[in-house]
């Protein structure tokens, strides 16, 4: 009789591990690596002047630690190439590249036993658009800093390994010029807003 017991006990134990195991099936704690593919949107805007509006695509590398479940402190590069939608704008026209660097946190929603997991985002962001072109006499970056308010969801295949979509929206100046190798102030008000729509894949070891 008390070796039925303690079998039935050992047992029980066994496919209570077993079945704590089974319902982890997301995880956001950790280190985590995310790289994507994204949509670009660059509007600039000067003061008494009417806005304009450039877009393209690029990639992306996140990287970044989750302190439990709920909260990660996230770094993130995105580089893209972007052009005018201007109709009357030069068909010659150059493209431009586009860079954001983001630095800020991420709070996640949900529990373990979610596949489902969406998240919102907040970050201090530096924004930087220029020519790259070696055929050009002198190559012009502008450069700022602003804020990024994002969000987005994510889908995992495993405890480990996630499809992620994310949307984020970053708004400031630039008061930063560089021409060739000299660099100066922005005396004007330059204001920019950027869209980018995110997809990839994150890894959490």
């Amino acid at each position: 009789m008390k070796r039925t017991l303690i079998a039935s006990a050992l047992f029980a134990g066994t496919m209570l591990s077993a079945g704590g195991l089974d319902a982890q099936v997301s995880k956001n704690s950790g280190f985590l690596l995310n790289l994507h593919v994204a949509g670009n949107s660059i509007e600039t805007t000067l003061e008494d002047m009417e806005s304009e509006r450039e877009t393209g695509g690029g990639l992306g590398l996140g990287l970044g630690y989750g302190f439990g479940e709920t909260f990660a402190l996230v770094i993130n590069l995105d580089a893209a190439s972007v052009s005018s939608d201007d109709d009357d704008a030069d068909e010659d026209a150059e493209d431009l590249a586009l860079a954001h660097f983001d630095i800020g946190g991420r709070l996640n929603f949900g529990s373990t036993a979610s596949a489902l997991r969406p998240y919102v985002n907040a970050a201090f962001s530096g924004v930087a658009e220029g020519t790259t072109s070696e055929d050009a006499d002198e190559n012009v970056t502008i450069s700022g800093a602003g804020f990024t308010l994002g969000g987005g969801l994510q889908y995992f295949f495993s405890p480990r390994f996630a499809l992620d979509a994310g949307l984020q929206g970053s708004f400031g100046k630039f008061n930063q010029i560089q021409l060739g190798d000299e660099s100066s102030e922005i005396d004007e008000d330059v204001k920019f807003t950027t869209a980018r729509l995110q997809l990839g894949v994150t890894f959490h070891p």
